[in-house]
């Protein structure tokens, strides 16, 4: 079956050399909507993608790009010859457009090479609530912070810009950007993980300029079509300086031209998409200048934050069955094994420093001591945790008795010295350490407080110390912007 594309413009030159282009390069028949008034009539039946070529366009784009929206909802609408400004790209891309392309970069072959994409990727858009409801998604998880990351992961499939994901080690970054591909309109080609700690700036661009002749016998890596090929730069914050200026020329340039084997003859190599992987905040990279700041610009179009284990409040339980039944399809030899009540609640109360990847080696592990020892059930003992271990958990000290030297909270002061308002409040009869924004920080000498309430605590502290700045408060908590709102939601912490 043919595809269809649906192009709205003047029906001029211009339009008409759109169409030719657009037939050549993806076999689609073109239909064209000249004025606002036959835009109802060419979307119907819906076409496999829209382009709205915005400088041709009778009336204002944004009117037009709604009304498009609510006719076919489910087709991709791409916008070319636009206004080459950066908030009309966001807001366009936010609203839902698959691709946004300025003037300068808006060719036939350009608009053409656009609209393949969009027909390719309404395939994987249609099936997508599909593969999340059947489970087909690696991705698992149905805490409030993943579902956030769904979102976004679902956004970021449909365009084209490029992506930075941020997590600790172990939450699965490396998936993410998996996912993102296969359900893009790139997921005809193939998704390559770059170690940004080893890579050379000519490697670096040999993997970027895709679809280049000869590529193949110079690098050894398979030449994929031009534009099917995603690129996940792992620990990109570590390039190196040339590197960077490499990665950021690439980006810039967008597009192109080498010669081919054929005398006369061009062949066009489009730049892979781009997506950084990074346990640390970039931006803070690029205030201490180890870190280009218009290369951060570029890459960091779309970011993804991925929240820790320990932050995604009932997936502990959800996914360690599920690797548990995963463990168990590819070791056929082990029977299924029943998690204990002990043995959950172990699960629930640990901090997960490794994140997901920590929780995999725990699951595994536990199913071989359990069938070791001829069991159906898999224990506390089983999961062979280390709670009192300084490299697995933080330890909770005991607060020392306040002194004239300690503040409040047991720090000893540089000068050995006590402000008069920290021994006022050492010395209170309630025995709770006390901030001077009024957060307790701790009771009873002996008491060891659970780790929620430590932690909200500890956001509350950081809270007020900030001045309600939540992303100052995130930054001396170490943790992302989106997280720190969470969190004050989560406890209920507001402004007095």
């Amino acid at each position: 079956m043919t595809n269809r594309v649906v192009v709205i413009g003047d029906g001029g030159e211009r339009t008409r050399a759109l169409e030719q282009k657009v037939f050549e390069t993806c076999g689609c028949t073109v239909a064209i909507a000249d004025d606002v008034a036959s835009i109802g009539s060419v979307l119907d039946p819906p076409p496999d993608a829209v382009l709205i070529d915005v400088g041709e366009v009778d009336g204002s784009p944004g009117g037009v790009f709604r009304e498009v929206q609510e006719l076919v909802p489910d087709v991709p609408i791409c916008l070319s010859n636009a206004p080459d400004e950066v908030e009309a790209a966001v807001r366009f891309v936010r609203s839902g457009a698959f691709d946004y392309l300025p003037k300068g970069e808006s060719s036939a072959l350009d608009c053409a090479s656009v609209l393949s994409r969009a027909v390719q990727a309404r395939r994987p858009r249609r099936s997508r609530s599909v593969a999340r409801k059947t489970g087909n998604n690696k991705l698992v998880g149905t805490s409030d912070a993943m579902q956030q990351v769904f979102d976004r992961i679902g956004t970021a499939a449909q365009i084209d810009m490029n992506v930075i994901v941020r997590g600790e080690s172990g939450t699965g970054k490396e998936l993410v950007a998996s996912t993102i591909h296969a359900q893009s309109g790139r997921d005809a080609g193939t998704m390559r993980i770059v170690d940004c700690t080893t890579v050379s700036p000519q490697d670096l661009e040999h993997v970027l300029l895709e679809g280049r002749p000869g590529a193949e016998q110079e690098t050894g890596l398979v030449t994929d079509r031009p534009g099917d090929r995603t690129v996940a730069l792992d620990y990109v914050g570590q390039l190196s300086v040339d590197a960077q200026a490499t990665l950021t020329r690439c980006l810039k340039e967008k597009t192109r031209r080498h010669g081919s084997s054929s005398p006369g003859e061009d062949a066009e190599a489009r730049i892979a998409r781009v997506i950084g992987l990074t346990r640390n905040r970039l931006c803070d990279a690029v205030q201490k200048e180890e870190f280009r700041k218009d290369l951060y610009f570029r890459l960091a179009q779309f970011p993804i934050d991925l929240p820790p284990l320990r932050e995604r409040e009932g997936d502990v339980l959800q996914l360690t069955r599920y690797f548990l039944d995963r463990h168990i399809e590819q070791c056929p030899s082990l029977e299924k094994a029943a998690l204990t009540s002990e043995a959950e609640a172990t699960l629930q109360s640990y901090c997960w420093p490794g994140n997901v990847r920590e929780l995999l080696n725990v699951v595994e592990r536990s199913a071989y001591a359990a069938a070791a020892s001829d069991r159906s059930v898999i224990d506390a003992d089983d999961l062979m945790l280390e709670p009192n271990d300084p490299v697995h958990m933080p330890v909770l000290r005991a607060a020392p008795e306040p002194s004239s030297n300690t503040r409040g909270d047991g720090a000893i002061l540089p000068d050995g010295r006590t402000p008069p308002e920290v021994n006022a409040s050492a010395s209170g009869a309630s025995g709770e350490n006390t901030s001077p924004e009024g957060v307790s920080l701790g009771t009873e000498e002996k008491q060891i407080l659970p780790m929620e309430e430590l932690k909200r605590r500890a956001v509350e502290r950081a809270y007020r110390l900030c001045d309600g700045d939540v992303d100052h408060a995130a930054v001396e908590l170490d943790i992302g912007r989106s997280t720190m709102y969470r969190m004050l939601k989560r406890y209920d912490i507001r402004d007095d």
